[in-house]
């Protein structure tokens, strides 16, 4: 029988990881934090940077990480099953007999997405010919008398001219781009792209390995601030169903991230989303100034900092209209005055459609 719930803290695995004096229930979580490392081949000359880097930017994958424990929860009555979880996740999220700490799930989360960003590949259809008559000809399948006529039929069809080669033919580039976005390291995308092993290749290689190809890129979401932001609902929805799927996971999320004066009856909407198994998150950008009260000792403590800002669990109302905010594993007040100054996150969490499988299994 569980007894005691963790939340998950993006403070505590690093701060345990350093402790010098830890209880046997610290080093019980510890030991499953430094597993989920393990497992994800984090090398042990990292693990102090990672989890550093989790405390100082890791609010947000705590949040995911709450909002997939608290819905296993909720569809299995409140009663926890290793087995069931383990079926679900993957991993296991039980310290012992008496507790669970969803902070385990939230490292593993964060670990494996850690090193990956997402890449907008851009492909060029070009072509190479001696001059635009051949040019016009092979692509068009037209016949011209002369280049100059060549080239502006040619342009009007999306074709424009894209310099020479060493041995002076003409390079021409469609004006239509080809596409895709892939998810991975640099070693990835290169081994992806042109079927070579590679490791350790730097962003220029990366770079004239592709120019090479007539193919560039954007990367985004390299930090991890970036991929899970709480204040992007497109973001949190492309990297918390790309871990799902990294998990072989049955499920699919979806976030909606809005402000409170975007919805009709902002407690009401609160409630029914809640009332429908949902999560609720809550978010404030850097340089807020929005605090939360602590209720064991009345301390007001600043929710984000200057550069950067910061996302919790909704709990509940109190019967003044404050909210209740899990935040590093404790609830917090929110006083009611400030609620328009955040953010509000309803994720839904459900078993993937039919339409959704099928487009997943056209991939394999």
């Amino acid at each position: 029988m569980i007894k005691n719930i963790y939340t998950s803290d993006q403070t505590s695995p690093y701060l345990f990881f350093t402790r010098l004096l830890k209880s046997k229930d610290v080093k019980n979580r510890l030991y499953k934090y430094l597993d989920c490392l393990k497992n994800n081949k984090i090398s042990r000359k990292d693990i102090s940077s990672i989890l550093k880097k989790l405390k100082e930017e890791g609010c947000s994958y705590a949040f995911f990480a709450n909002s997939l424990v608290e819905s296993f929860l909720i569809s299995n009555n409140y009663q926890y099953d290793d087995n069931k979880f383990i079926d679900l996740y993957g991993l296991s999220i039980q310290v012992d007999n008496d507790s669970i700490d969803s902070s385990i799930m939230m490292v593993d989360i964060f670990s494996k997405l850690f090193n990956l960003s997402r890449f907008n590949i851009h492909k060029y259809d070009v072509r190479i010919f001696k001059n635009a008559k051949e040019a016009a000809l092979g692509i068009l399948g037209v016949d011209i008398e002369n280049d100059t006529d060549a080239i502006l039929e040619l342009f009007n069809n999306g074709y424009v001219m894209d310099g020479s080669t060493l041995d002076g033919n003409i390079r021409f580039k469609s004006k239509n781009v080809i596409n895709i976005t892939m998810v991975g390291t640099y070693d990835d995308i290169a081994n992806k792209l042109f079927g070579v092993s590679v490791s350790n290749i730097s962003k220029q290689e990366l770079t004239e390995m592709l120019k090479k190809k007539d193919i560039t890129f954007d990367e985004v979401d390299k930090d991890p601030h970036s991929k899970l932001s709480g204040l992007t609902s497109s973001n949190m929805n492309f990297w918390g169903n790309y871990y799902l799927n990294l998990i072989n996971s049955n499920l699919e999320c979806n976030f909606n991230v809005f402000h409170m004066d975007e919805v009709d009856n902002f407690e009401d909407y609160i409630r029914n989303a809640l009332a429908s198994n949902n999560i609720v998150g809550v978010s404030t950008s850097a340089g807020s100034d929005v605090k939360m009260i602590d209720p064991r000792t009345n301390e007001s403590i600043s929710i984000a900092s200057d550069s950067a800002g910061h996302m919790m669990t909704f709990r509940k109302f109190d019967i003044d209209g404050n909210i209740i905010v899990d935040s590093y594993g404790k609830d917090y007040l929110i006083k009611k005055d400030d609620l328009n100054s955040l953010l509000f996150n309803v994720v839904n969490i459900k078993n993937k459609s039919i339409d959704n499988i099928k487009e997943e299994q056209k991939k394999i």
